[in-house]
């Protein structure tokens, strides 16, 4: 999912603060 990673990753690592780690 590598569409899904600039604006998701933005997104969670606000929210989570650890989007990336969470994403892969």
């Amino acid at each position: 999912m590598a569409e899904v990673t600039a604006g998701l990753v933005k997104e969670l690592r606000e929210r989570t603060g650890a989007g990336m780690l969470d994403c892969k």
